[in-house]
């Protein structure tokens, strides 16, 4: 019988990370999430911020997709983005950002999801 943890927190970025031009975070394994996930991100000290964050997901770990429905334009200089996903077929998942002007610090990025193991 499989046993699901009822949470299981990988951490996209650990510490701040300044993100003044196009920055792509590391890729997660999601291989062995259960159902509906989230992804969370945090940011602060933006200075004329102008940007889209997006999420963007692999089968194979190598070639990236973006998730055209993910994509949130981020004008302001301190906020968050939570993406509330359901169930995906794919194995790898990471968060991109496009700078079109401007910088902010990222301070968390962590995704959320149930597994069984």
């Amino acid at each position: 019988m499989a046993v699901l943890d009822l949470l299981l927190v990988k951490e996209y970025i650990t510490s701040t990370e300044t993100v003044n031009t196009d920055f792509t975070t590391d890729a997660k394994d999601i291989t062995f999430k259960q159902d509906a996930f989230s992804i969370q991100f945090t940011y602060n000290n933006g200075s004329s911020v102008n940007m889209e964050v997006y999420l963007e997901v692999s089968s194979d770990g190598v070639n990236f997709a973006k998730i055209e429905d993910s994509a949130t334009v981020l004008t302001e200089p301190d906020g968050g983005v939570i993406w509330d996903l359901k169930d995906s077929g794919t194995n790898w998942m990471r968060i991109a950002f496009e700078v079109t002007a401007g910088s902010i610090d990222v301070t968390n990025a962590a995704i959320y999801m149930r597994r069984n193991h």
